[in-house]
C-alpha cells in the first residue's frame, strides 16, 4: 500500500470534522476509556449551546467535511457553508471565513482545484478553528493524539462503533498526517502484509474512513470518523525527512519508522 505524503483528505479538513452521517450534538455525560470520552446524542440543551454554537452550526461544520471527505452534493455542501456564514461562533468567526470560502473555491472549480486547501492562511485558521469546535460541540467518542517523530500517542485501543472525534496535534520536528483505515470485510492479511502490496491490491481490502493533517510543531486539525465494527489502522504515509508541501523526503514513510497505530472497534 502507498500512497502520497500530502493527501486531500488531510489538507481539506474544511471544517475537518466527519465522514457518513453526521450525529447530533448532544448532551456530554462521557466516561473515560483508554483516553476517549463517550458521549451521548440525546437531546436537551446541548453543552455546544450552553458554550454560544448551536446544535446546527455543529452539525453544518461536521456535514461540510463529511462531503469533502466522500463524493461531495455540491447543494448540500453550499447550504451547510450558508449556516456556517450566517451564524458564525463570533471567537473565531474570521479564520471561519477563510475556511468556508476555500470551500467554496473548490466548489466553484467542480471539485477540481484544492489548491484553496493548501494556502498557509487556510491552515492557520484550521488551527484555530478545529480545536474550537472539537471544545464545543459534542461529536461522540473523543480523544486527543499527538503526533511525534514517529508515531501517534493517545488514539484508544478500543473504542465503541460510530462517530469518533479526534484533535490532532503535532508536536514532531516533521509534517504529520493520520490516515484512518477499515480492514474490508474478508481481508485475512494484517495491515503490515496490506502495507507491503501494491495499492491497488490494498486498497482493495481496506476501506478509507478518514483523516487529518498537521503539517508543523503545533499544528492542530480534527477529524471526526464515522467508525462499523471491525479493525482499524491510523497510518502516516509521509516520508522520512520532509519539510513542507513543496519540500517532500526522500526516506521512506513514515509508518516503516513505527508510525502506525491499530485500534479495534466494537459494537
Amino acid at each position: 500500500m502507498r500512497r502520497s505524503g500530502r493527501r486531500a483528505v488531510a489538507a481539506l479538513a474544511v471544517a475537518a470534522m466527519a465522514l457518513g452521517a453526521l450525529a447530533a450534538c448532544g448532551d456530554d455525560d462521557g466516561d473515560e476509556d483508554a483516553g476517549a470520552t463517550t458521549t451521548s446524542a440525546a437531546g436537551e440543551t446541548t453543552e455546544a449551546a450552553e458554550e454560544g454554537v448551536s446544535e446546527e452550526v455543529c452539525t453544518a461544520y461536521g456535514d461540510v467535511s463529511a462531503a469533502f471527505n466522500g463524493e461531495p452534493d455540491p447543494e448540500q455542501v453550499a447550504a451547510d457553508l450558508d449556516v456556517l456564514e450566517a451564524e458564525p461562533p463570533e471567537e473565531v468567526a474570521e479564520s471561519l471565513t477563510v475556511m468556508t470560502d476555500a470551500a467554496r473555491a473548490v466548489l466553484e472549480s467542480g471539485g477540481e482545484d484544492f489548491s484553496s486547501f493548501e494556502a498557509p492562511e487556510f491552515g492557520e485558521a484550521q488551527g484555530e478553528v478545529d480545536p474550537y469546535f472539537f471544545a464545543s460541540c459534542d461529536y461522540g467518542t473523543e480523544a486527543e493524539v499527538t503526533t511525534v517523530d514517529y508515531g501517534f500517542e493517545g488514539l484508544p485501543s478500543e473504542v465503541e462503533a460510530g462517530r469518533l472525534a479526534v484533535l490532532l496535534t503535532n508536536e514532531g520536528s516533521e509534517p504529520h498526517e493520520m490516515v484512518v483505515v477499515r480492514k474490508a470485510d474478508g481481508a485475512t492479511e494484517s495491515f503490515d502484509e496490506l502495507l507491503a502490496l501494491p495499492e491497488e491490491e490494498a486498497m482493495a481490502k481496506v476501506e478509507e474512513v478518514g483523516g487529518g493533517f498537521v503539517p508543523a510543531e503545533g499544528a492542530q486539525s480534527l477529524a471526526l470518523l464515522d467508525t462499523t465494527p471491525g479493525e482499524y489502522a491510523a497510518i502516516c504515509f509521509i516520508p522520512v525527512g520532509t519539510t513542507g508541501p513543496d519540500a517532500p523526503g526522500e526516506g521512506p514513510p513514515h509508518f516503516t519508522e513505527g508510525m502506525k497505530t491499530e485500534f479495534t472497534v466494537t459494537e
